[in-house]
């Protein structure tokens, strides 16, 4: 058994804009705003796929950070 991983590149301008905002912010203030945005995500009044990206970036960014 094989496990496949999928590495989605979004490079779309909302993406890219929100990670040159929160790149520069602490690690503390990501995870603050993860949390924040997953609970924006189960509402129905919002954008989902904006909250999906914006988790995305915030995976990435703590990832990157990790890595180093």
């Amino acid at each position: 058994m094989s496990i496949k991983t999928i590495t989605i590149e979004n490079r779309s301008p909302k993406y890219n804009r929100l990670l040159k905002n929160l790149a520069n912010q602490s690690t503390d203030t990501i995870l603050e705003w993860k949390t924040y945005f997953k609970k924006c995500k189960v509402n129905p009044k919002c954008n989902t796929d904006y909250f999906i990206m914006a988790i995305q970036v915030c995976e990435d960014i703590l990832k990157e950070r990790r890595e180093k």
